[in-house]
């Protein structure tokens, strides 16, 4: 038998097993490293997309939930404005109704002397009346809380002309707000007296301050951006709180004493600085039994930066969570491949010397 024999007879069953031990070795990869590493990364992907997905909810959830409790409360707000305007006009409509009857029930010698003294006691007893007034048929003071008015002719006024032209005494007119001769706006409320032979007699009016309704704005006020104002249902201006002179300031001053003051239009509502958006509600003063022919309007309203501002902090912090979590996410992601990389490539050299440890080892014999 010669070496060549044994050397024949050695090779597929001691090298042979040798070659497949080798190839078995668990450090050699089995599937390739780009479609494993690929499948961690959507995978981590995924889990990022839901957790984002999550915090999107709730910072939506969040924002639903300012907006809809802001919105609430400045319809509260504005509904507590309603409430007290309307006692205040139906206390004033109560006030002219029992004038219109004093004056149709005082003689003619007496209604100047007579019917001045209870309207300077109206006038003194009901908050924010400024005065009352009678005019006559003609639109001639007869009767007034204010004496210097006594005898003035404001037979051109609206408060005079609409109610004598429409003749309904159960209605309570509201003229447009105008400005006094003391530099403040004002707004009058008229009732027509009828004549019980259906002529008309003449009307009576209270002209209302704005100091007493701004003490009320005041109270409702709970932010530093809040702005109230309330309004003809014309769109002028009557008050404002926080109170803005600039706004409120017209060209052309009044003359006369209230409520003969010259009638002046009021400007528009203060409007917010330019690109500022406000969150505004909107409520109609007008108690049904008053019968009012215009209503007054009332404004309340937020600037949105404000009543977003605690939301926009909480989503930034939460940006920045996700954002410092995906990229501690990819970090360690990449670290591990990167190790099991480094890990797979010893393994695999380890594997190759050993296989041409063998070879050598398998030529040698």
């Amino acid at each position: 038998m010669t070496i060549d024999s044994v050397i024949a007879g050695f090779e597929p069953s001691v090298f042979g097993e040798a070659r497949e031990r080798a190839d078995a070795l668990p450090g050699r990869p089995r599937r390739p490293f780009g479609q494993h590493f690929l499948a961690e990364w959507l995978a981590l992907l995924a889990a990022l997309t839901v957790v984002g997905a999550i915090i999107g909810f709730a910072l939506a959830k969040t924002h639903r939930a300012a907006d809809t409790t802001e919105r609430d409360r400045l319809q509260i707000q504005a509904r507590v404005i309603e409430e007290n305007v309307g006692q205040q006009l139906d206390g004033i409509n109560r006030a002219l109704v029992s004038v219109r009857e004093d004056f149709l029930g005082t003689p003619v010698y007496s209604v100047s002397s007579l019917l001045s003294l209870r309207l300077k006691a109206l006038s003194d007893a009901i908050p924010g009346v400024r005065s009352m007034v009678l005019l006559d048929a003609d639109g001639t003071v007869v009767a007034t809380s204010v004496d210097a008015l006594l005898g003035r002719d404001f037979s051109d006024r609206d408060y005079f002309r609409v109610p004598k032209a429409d003749r309904n005494p159960a209605t309570l007119y509201v003229a447009s707000p105008y400005r006094t001769s003391l530099g403040n706006y004002t707004i009058v409320f008229a009732r027509a007296i009828i004549a019980p032979n259906g002529s008309y007699a003449g009307t009576a009016i209270a002209a209302l301050e704005p100091e007493y309704f701004e003490v009320l704005m005041r109270s409702v006020l709970y932010a530093p951006d809040m702005w109230v104002s309330l309004a003809h249902s014309n769109g002028k201006v009557f008050v404002t709180m926080p109170r803005d002179a600039t706004q409120l300031e017209v060209a052309v001053a009044g003359e006369g004493e209230s409520p003969a003051a010259a009638t002046v239009e009021p400007p528009a509502p203060p409007r917010p600085a330019a690109g500022e958006a406000r969150m505004t509600a909107l409520r109609n003063v007008a108690p049904p039994e008053l019968h009012m022919d215009r209503p007054l309007a009332i404004t309340v309203s937020r600037a949105v930066t404000e009543v977003f501002r605690a939301w926009h902090q909480q989503a930034l912090e939460y940006s920045i969570f996700f954002a410092i979590l995906c990229a501690a996410a990819a970090f360690g992601l990449h670290s591990a491949q990167w190790r099991r990389k480094a890990f797979a490539r010893l393994a695999a050299s380890a594997a190759r010397e050993r296989r041409q440890s063998a070879e050598q080892l398998e030529l040698a014999l």
